[in-house]
């Protein structure tokens, strides 16, 4: 009888390990290149503000999802004399 209980306890810690491998696999969440995100909470519906995500991988957790926008580049110059195109610096801008 004590063979099967070990065998009973085996299985169970083998459907417990593939369960939080399958878990920790679903919480991380992509952002494509152009665009940036904020996290929201799916159970109570909750958006956190407080950070924007850049494009990346992101641990979010089983219940995180992430509402995405898209960003846009602009070329910004900067001169000393309008219209000149020798002395300036040319940057990027995201927004």
């Amino acid at each position: 009888m004590s063979g099967g209980v070990w065998i009973g306890g085996g299985i169970c810690l083998i459907i417990v390990f593939i369960v939080s491998i399958i878990l920790y696999g679903v919480s991380f969440a992509i952002i494509d290149l152009n665009f940036v995100a904020l996290k929201k909470d799916k159970f109570s519906n909750i958006l956190d503000s407080t950070k924007i995500f850049k494009p990346g991988r992101y641990f979010v957790s089983v219940n995180g999802q992430f509402l995405t926008y898209p960003s846009s580049w602009q070329y910004i110059r900067f001169s000393r004399e309008s219209g000149s195109i020798l002395s300036s610096i040319l940057v990027f801008s995201c927004y």
